[in-house]
Protein backbone atom coordinates (compact mmCIF):
# COMPACT_ATOMS: atom_id res chain seq x y z
CA UNK A 1 0.00 0.00 0.00
CA UNK A 2 1.57 3.62 -0.76
CA UNK A 3 0.20 6.47 1.41
CA UNK A 4 0.51 10.32 0.30
CA UNK A 5 3.31 11.63 -1.40
CA UNK A 6 5.08 14.65 0.58
CA UNK A 7 7.71 16.23 -1.69
CA UNK A 8 10.88 17.17 0.54
CA UNK A 9 11.09 20.39 -0.98
CA UNK A 10 9.42 22.69 -2.84
CA UNK A 11 9.84 24.70 -6.01
CA UNK A 12 11.94 28.19 -6.14
CA UNK A 13 10.57 30.81 -8.33
CA UNK A 14 12.52 30.72 -11.92
CA UNK A 15 12.75 26.58 -11.59
CA UNK A 16 12.48 25.68 -15.06
CA UNK A 17 9.66 23.22 -14.10
CA UNK A 18 7.39 26.17 -12.22
CA UNK A 19 5.86 27.16 -15.59
CA UNK A 20 4.93 23.44 -16.82
CA UNK A 21 3.82 21.82 -13.40
CA UNK A 22 1.72 25.01 -12.95
CA UNK A 23 0.01 24.46 -16.41
CA UNK A 24 -0.52 20.67 -15.00
CA UNK A 25 -2.19 22.07 -12.37
CA UNK A 26 -4.45 24.29 -13.40
CA UNK A 27 -5.56 21.97 -16.01
CA UNK A 28 -7.44 20.25 -13.16
CA UNK A 29 -9.41 23.94 -12.39
CA UNK A 30 -10.10 24.15 -16.25
CA UNK A 31 -11.15 20.88 -15.88
CA UNK A 32 -13.93 21.82 -13.15
CA UNK A 33 -14.85 24.95 -14.52
CA UNK A 34 -15.67 23.01 -17.84
CA UNK A 35 -17.46 19.89 -16.28
CA UNK A 36 -19.87 22.87 -14.49
CA UNK A 37 -20.37 24.75 -17.64
CA UNK A 38 -21.07 21.70 -19.26
CA UNK A 39 -23.85 20.90 -16.57
CA UNK A 40 -25.15 24.39 -16.81
CA UNK A 41 -24.27 25.03 -13.07
CA UNK A 42 -22.39 28.40 -14.56
CA UNK A 43 -23.54 30.42 -17.89
CA UNK A 44 -23.27 33.92 -16.45
CA UNK A 45 -22.67 35.90 -13.41
CA UNK A 46 -25.23 36.10 -11.00
CA UNK A 47 -24.89 34.86 -6.95
CA UNK A 48 -25.90 31.72 -7.47
CA UNK A 49 -23.12 31.19 -9.98
CA UNK A 50 -20.40 33.14 -7.93
CA UNK A 51 -21.22 30.58 -5.22
CA UNK A 52 -21.23 27.90 -7.55
CA UNK A 53 -17.62 29.35 -8.49
CA UNK A 54 -16.63 29.95 -5.07
CA UNK A 55 -17.45 25.78 -4.51
CA UNK A 56 -14.88 24.63 -7.28
CA UNK A 57 -12.27 26.91 -6.36
CA UNK A 58 -12.64 25.10 -2.90
CA UNK A 59 -12.11 21.79 -4.68
CA UNK A 60 -9.40 23.17 -6.08
CA UNK A 61 -7.39 24.40 -2.84
CA UNK A 62 -8.19 21.30 -1.55
CA UNK A 63 -7.31 18.36 -4.42
CA UNK A 64 -3.68 21.05 -5.49
CA UNK A 65 -2.29 22.29 -1.60
CA UNK A 66 -2.53 25.90 -3.26
CA UNK A 67 -4.59 28.39 -0.90
CA UNK A 68 -6.02 31.44 -2.82
CA UNK A 69 -5.15 35.10 -0.81
CA UNK A 70 -8.83 36.50 -1.87
CA UNK A 71 -7.59 39.68 -0.18
CA UNK A 72 -4.73 40.19 -3.03
CA UNK A 73 -7.16 38.52 -6.19
CA UNK A 74 -9.19 40.84 -8.35
CA UNK A 75 -12.23 39.54 -10.60
CA UNK A 76 -12.35 41.46 -13.93
CA UNK A 77 -16.29 42.74 -14.38
CA UNK A 78 -17.63 43.95 -17.69
CA UNK A 79 -18.34 47.69 -18.03
CA UNK A 80 -22.16 46.62 -18.95
CA UNK A 81 -23.29 45.25 -15.36
CA UNK A 82 -24.83 47.69 -13.26
CA UNK A 83 -22.71 49.29 -10.04
CA UNK A 84 -25.16 47.63 -7.76
CA UNK A 85 -24.13 44.03 -9.25
CA UNK A 86 -20.91 44.63 -9.38
CA UNK A 87 -20.44 45.39 -5.73
CA UNK A 88 -23.24 42.66 -4.95
CA UNK A 89 -20.17 40.38 -6.71
CA UNK A 90 -17.22 41.42 -5.87
CA UNK A 91 -18.68 41.58 -2.20
CA UNK A 92 -19.80 37.59 -2.19
CA UNK A 93 -16.17 36.46 -3.50
CA UNK A 94 -14.69 38.72 -1.42
CA UNK A 95 -11.93 40.46 -3.78
CA UNK A 96 -11.75 43.61 -5.15
CA UNK A 97 -13.57 44.08 -8.64
CA UNK A 98 -11.49 46.12 -11.66
CA UNK A 99 -13.57 48.00 -13.85
CA UNK A 100 -14.07 46.31 -17.07
CA UNK A 101 -11.74 48.13 -19.55
CA UNK A 102 -9.45 46.91 -21.82
CA UNK A 103 -5.33 46.05 -21.04
CA UNK A 104 -2.90 48.49 -22.34
CA UNK A 105 -0.31 47.56 -24.87
CA UNK A 106 2.53 47.16 -22.02
CA UNK A 107 -0.60 45.07 -20.41
CA UNK A 108 -0.72 42.82 -23.12
CA UNK A 109 2.81 41.83 -23.87
CA UNK A 110 3.47 40.58 -20.26
CA UNK A 111 0.17 38.70 -20.86
CA UNK A 112 1.36 37.29 -23.69
CA UNK A 113 4.90 36.52 -23.05
CA UNK A 114 4.40 35.28 -19.32
CA UNK A 115 0.98 33.32 -20.12
CA UNK A 116 0.11 33.05 -23.42
CA UNK A 117 3.39 31.72 -24.82
CA UNK A 118 3.91 29.19 -22.16
CA UNK A 119 0.21 27.96 -22.65
CA UNK A 120 1.78 25.57 -25.80
CA UNK A 121 5.04 24.66 -24.19
CA UNK A 122 4.79 21.28 -23.34
CA UNK A 123 3.44 19.94 -26.17
CA UNK A 124 5.75 21.86 -28.59
CA UNK A 125 8.38 20.17 -26.69
CA UNK A 126 7.23 16.50 -27.28
CA UNK A 127 5.47 16.72 -30.46
CA UNK A 128 6.26 18.43 -34.13
CA UNK A 129 2.84 20.65 -34.47
CA UNK A 130 1.30 21.04 -38.38
CA UNK A 131 1.81 24.62 -39.58
CA UNK A 132 -1.42 24.98 -39.88
CA UNK A 133 -1.78 24.21 -36.05
CA UNK A 134 0.97 26.97 -35.58
CA UNK A 135 -0.49 29.42 -37.98
CA UNK A 136 -3.82 29.10 -35.94
CA UNK A 137 -2.22 30.25 -32.28
CA UNK A 138 0.11 32.75 -34.36
CA UNK A 139 -3.57 34.12 -35.65
CA UNK A 140 -5.11 34.35 -31.95
CA UNK A 141 -2.45 35.96 -30.29
CA UNK A 142 -2.03 38.42 -33.24
CA UNK A 143 -6.28 39.39 -32.71
CA UNK A 144 -5.07 39.30 -28.91
CA UNK A 145 -2.42 42.10 -29.61
CA UNK A 146 -3.89 44.59 -32.00
CA UNK A 147 -7.79 43.86 -30.95
CA UNK A 148 -9.53 47.29 -29.32
CA UNK A 149 -11.51 47.69 -26.43
CA UNK A 150 -14.27 45.82 -27.51
CA UNK A 151 -14.48 41.74 -27.46
CA UNK A 152 -14.31 41.01 -31.57
CA UNK A 153 -10.85 40.95 -31.15
CA UNK A 154 -11.01 43.10 -34.24
CA UNK A 155 -8.16 45.70 -34.71
CA UNK A 156 -5.51 47.46 -37.19
CA UNK A 157 -2.55 45.15 -37.49
CA UNK A 158 -0.03 47.40 -38.12
CA UNK A 159 2.51 45.32 -38.39
CA UNK A 160 2.63 41.51 -39.63
CA UNK A 161 3.35 38.95 -37.30
CA UNK A 162 6.39 38.15 -38.19
CA UNK A 163 7.95 41.56 -37.67
CA UNK A 164 6.55 41.06 -33.93
CA UNK A 165 8.15 38.14 -33.27
CA UNK A 166 11.49 39.81 -33.90
CA UNK A 167 14.03 40.63 -31.09
CA UNK A 168 13.66 44.43 -29.42
CA UNK A 169 16.97 45.59 -30.89
CA UNK A 170 15.43 44.35 -34.23
CA UNK A 171 12.26 46.54 -33.81
CA UNK A 172 10.21 43.92 -32.79
CA UNK A 173 8.85 43.00 -29.54
CA UNK A 174 10.56 39.66 -29.13
CA UNK A 175 7.21 37.90 -29.35
CA UNK A 176 7.88 34.22 -29.70
CA UNK A 177 8.29 32.35 -33.10
CA UNK A 178 6.70 29.01 -32.70
CA UNK A 179 7.87 27.02 -35.52
CA UNK A 180 11.34 28.15 -34.54
CA UNK A 181 10.30 27.37 -30.96
CA UNK A 182 8.36 24.40 -32.17
CA UNK A 183 11.51 22.87 -33.72
CA UNK A 184 13.95 23.94 -30.88
CA UNK A 185 11.63 22.45 -28.37
CA UNK A 186 11.85 18.81 -30.19
CA UNK A 187 15.72 18.86 -31.26
CA UNK A 188 16.49 19.28 -27.55
CA UNK A 189 15.02 15.46 -26.82
CA UNK A 190 17.15 13.76 -29.46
Amino acid sequence: RVGPITPGRGLRQGDPLSPYLFILVAEGLTSLIHQAVGRGDIHGANVTEVNQLLSILHTYEQASGQKINFSKAKVFISRNMSHADKEDLSGVLGVRHVLGRALSKAGKEVMIKSVLQAIPSYVMSMYILPSSFIGDIEKMLNAFWWGGGSNNGRGIHWLAWERLTCPKTKRGLGFRNFEAFNMAMVAKQA
